[in-house]
């Protein structure tokens, strides 16, 4: 169901680089409760609440939120726009314990119920969709796999150094119980060569350090089937079984998916 709501008011101190993790729960104290009871998708102010009832809801764009304080990336007000390079204001540990000393102040609860799918170390709002559509309780429109890593670092030893370029490699998202990734490859935009070339490098590299690797490009992304195909590949790796509902909620995964990545 489709409704409108005015958009969550953006807080400027909580995107300032020099912002300290124990400076982000006074700053999340005054906006938390705007900013999970208002979920508001961008450009045509859905809620994405995935047809639950709200109180088991958890909404998907204030979770973003979440993602970009505890990422590396902040977006401008109102989202428009390239996302910036920034520090992490925070992590994911902080805001958890923020909540739990919040414990019954108006807004604490949606905090540790969005947390649940919260990661830390996202280094672009698209990271940050695809983290989310795969992590999300399938009853709401996800996949309900475990959280991944977001950008490990996987340091190169002595011994793989003549083979390896680079010194240590980042998987977009990791999933170290099944020891695979998955990296998300732009081409949204013509990519000459070079780009390419830098993209197989890089993806030989991780593969060589030992963790398979599934590739997601813009494309696949944005269309639910190839994106499904992807998800499913990495639920078989976790020997992840899915319920009864499973088929009864697809109508609700191809809807969050087109309010998060196909946007």
């Amino acid at each position: 169901m489709a409704l409108r709501a005015n958009p969550p008011p953006r807080a400027r101190c909580v995107v300032a680089p020099s912002m300290q993790e124990d400076e982000a729960p006074r700053v999340l104290a005054s906006i938390t409760g705007a900013i999970l009871r208002q979920a508001v998708a961008p450009r045509d102010g859905r809620l994405a609440r995935a047809h639950l009832p709200v109180d088991r809801a958890v909404d998907a764009v204030p979770l973003e939120f979440l993602y970009e304080l505890c990422g590396r990336y902040r977006l401008p007000d109102g989202r428009g726009g390239d996302a910036t390079e920034l520090p992490p204001a925070t992590t994911v540990a902080g805001i958890e314990r923020f909540a739990d000393k919040a414990r019954g102040v108006r807004g604490a609860a949606d905090v540790k119920r969005a947390l649940r799918y919260a990661c830390d170390n996202s280094l672009s709002p698209m990271e940050t969709d695809i983290a989310e559509t795969m992590v999300f309780d399938p009853r709401m429109g996800g996949f309900g796999l475990e959280k991944p890593q977001l950008n490990p670092r996987f340091e190169v030893t002595r011994k793989n150094r003549r083979a390896l370029p680079q010194s240590a490699y980042l998987p977009d998202l990791f999933w170290p119980r099944a020891n695979i990734s998955v990296e998300y490859d732009s081409d949204k935009h013509h990519r000459g060569d070079r780009k390419a070339s830098e993209d197989a490098i890089r993806r030989n590299g991780i593969e060589h350090l030992g963790t398979r690797v599934v590739t997601l490009t813009w494309g696949q992304a944005r269309n639910y089937y190839e994106f499904e195909r992807v998800a499913l590949l990495v639920a078989s790796a976790l020997g992840k079984k899915f319920g009864p509902g499973w088929d009864a909620w697809a109508n609700r995964r191809i809807e969050l998916h087109r309010l998060l990545v196909q946007r």
